[in-house]
Order: C-alpha cells, then sequence, then structure tokens
C-alpha cells in the first residue's frame, strides 16, 4: 500500500515559492506490521539550499546514503525532462534506477528545498526486489548497480556534472553492489561485518576532514 497525503501536491506546489525552487523534498512513513515510524535515515528539517555547489557540501558531509528516492520529491517539468534526454536510456534497469535519475535532477538544479511534512506513506514489503534472497533477482541488481555507476561516471565527465555528487553516489552504489555479490555469493557475514565497518569509518573521516 503506498500513497500519498490529501493535501500533498498542495503543500509541495507552496514549498516551491511559486517555482524558486527546482526541487523539493518531503518526509515518508514507512508502515511495518503494526508499527509506522519516519523512514529510516530520511529524516529530513526544513533546508533550503541556494546553489548546487552548496546542496553538494550538504549531501558529501552526511553520514547516510542520499535520499534518491524519487516517490519523494517534486521536480521541474524543464528539468525532469532535460535528464531524459541526457539518459536516452534504451536498456531496463530494475534496481538504483532512482539514484541515476536523481543524479541527474540534481546536476540540472540550482535551488534546493527540504520540508519536514510527512507527506508519503509506503508499507515495508518483505517480498520487494530489494529484498529478495533469490539469486537470480540478487544477481540482476548487481549488474543494475554497476550499469548505474558506469553510466553515472560516463555521464558526469560528459556534462561536467559536480565531482562530490557523483563521488557520493558513485561510493554508495558500490557499498549497495558488494552486499549484492556477498548475497549472491553467501560469503561470511564476518566480512561483511568488517567491510561495513570500513565503509563506515570512510564516511566519518570525510565528514571531518573532508577526504
Amino acid at each position: 500500500m503506498i500513497f500519498l497525503d490529501l493535501k500533498a501536491c498542495e503543500i509541495v506546489y507552496k514549498a516551491t515559492k511559486d517555482g524558486y525552487y527546482d526541487i523539493v523534498k518531503f518526509n515518508v512513513y514507512n508502515y511495518d506490521g503494526n508499527t509506522a515510524d519516519i523512514w529510516e535515515g530520511a529524516t529530513l528539517n526544513n533546508y533550503s539550499f541556494e546553489s548546487l555547489e552548496e546542496y553538494a557540501n550538504y549531501i558529501y558531509r552526511q553520514k547516510d546514503y542520499p535520499r534518491w528516492n524519487l516517490a519523494f520529491i517534486i521536480v521541474k517539468r524543464d528539468i525532469y525532462l532535460k535528464a531524459v534526454e541526457i539518459l536516452n536510456l534504451k536498456d531496463r534497469i530494475v534496481m538504483a534506477e532512482d539514484a541515476l535519475m536523481s543524479f541527474v535532477f540534481w546536476n540540472l538544479s540550482n535551488k534546493f528545498c527540504h520540508i519536514c511534512d510527512i507527506l508519503y506513506y509506503y508499507r515495508y514489503n518483505e517480498n520487494s526486489t530489494t529484498k529478495s534472497k533469490n539469486d537470480e533477482i540478487i544477481s540482476r541488481n548487481s549488474k543494475d548497480r554497476v550499469f548505474v555507476i558506469h553510466k553515472i561516471k560516463a555521464i558526469s565527465k560528459k556534462y561536467k556534472f559536480n565531482s562530490k555528487v557523483a563521488k557520493v553516489f558513485v561510493d554508495y552504489l558500490k557499498y549497495y553492489e558488494y552486499c549484492d555479490r556477498l548475497m549472491y555469493r553467501k560469503i561470511n557475514k564476518i566480512v561483511f561485518k568488517i567491510y561495513d565497518k570500513y565503509f563506515r569509518f570512510k564516511r566519518r573521516l570525510r565528514v571531518k576532514f573532508g577526504v
């Protein structure tokens, strides 16, 4: 079950300030069984960013992944159409398509707004593609993430997109792809824990020292 708040369109449109902001993000409720909480790692406060560089610095210093889910944002129509033109995808991908499109959206935008309103309601699905333990699906997910990583690198170079945004997206996609391969090969969980610890350590260094 997925649905928007009845006033979602009105609230988000007002947040654009008559089109001043290129992208507006909002909060999400996640239903899991009988409980409902704000999506883990997706909590937003009321922030605004006046340039891509400012927004890039913000996400570069975040401890969690850049929230690239397309379901939780509104974007200007001309930016959306330009992104579709740039991507010109002929291959169908099931995994990480949000990351790819969001990466282009952000690089085509200059004004960003986060609002704390919870406007999207999502029910956890234990049978979803992202949670699947089927080897064939896991393998496909891994291939999709690799495809998106290469696509981000290619278009970033071609269009001279923001390097910090590209690095954050690629780093996290590599991490998730690595997790896919661990599941696919059924490697010992200890290996995953070591890698996870190393990845979080790198993120802390980036936040503290900007490396």
